[in-house]
């Protein structure tokens, strides 16, 4: 199965996820992948920012991720698994393929957890939303309920008068 994904990404491929291994010059001398295995922030609506940024990040390295598509479920999530117990040193100490595989595995489950947490979050501010609405409709139709048995109340009496027998010139006095 290495094989196969490795075979499946190409040369141009290997070299954007080898790239995920390499140290940079920056202050905290970590590589993109250990930046990739980090736990998300909370998700709540001040941390959406956070998240968003993560998931354009994420959205971006997953380029690669159609090869995994004819690969079982349960071996992703095992990649996975052992994706985020590895360091940098440890996946660059792996075949290739190996390395592939496990690092595309890693990113798609980050992905995943990413887009379920803005997915909970959006929906936690529609319920919000929702029930901020209906609260207003009830204040709204309390407030408006006088009105309301005012014109319903005049338009019986107009239909009463203008159903009576009396004469027009008394039917238009009354109204």
């Amino acid at each position: 199965m290495y094989q196969q994904v490795h075979g499946s990404l190409g040369e141009l491929g290997a070299k954007f996820l080898d790239a995920l291994f390499i140290v940079g010059d920056n202050s905290s001398r970590v590589s993109p992948w250990y930046e990739i295995k980090q736990e998300p922030v909370k998700p709540t609506i001040h941390g959406m920012r956070d998240l968003l940024a993560r998931f354009n990040q994420l959205t971006a390295l997953s380029k690669y991720n159609a090869v995994l598509k004819t690969m079982p479920v349960v071996k992703l999530n095992q990649w996975a698994l052992e994706g985020n117990a590895l360091d940098t040193a440890s996946m660059i100490d792996l075949s290739p393929s190996k390395r592939y595989a496990i690092t595309l595995a890693v990113i798609r489950q980050r992905l995943a957890c990413v887009t379920d947490d803005l997915c909970h979050i959006f929906c936690k501010q529609m319920s919000r939303v929702s029930h901020l609405a209906e609260e207003k409709l009830q204040k709204y139709l309390q407030d408006s309920q006088g009105k309301t048995d005012e014109i319903l109340r005049r338009y019986a009496l107009l239909d009463k008068v203008l159903n009576s027998t009396e004469p027009d010139k008394i039917q238009l006095q009354t109204i």
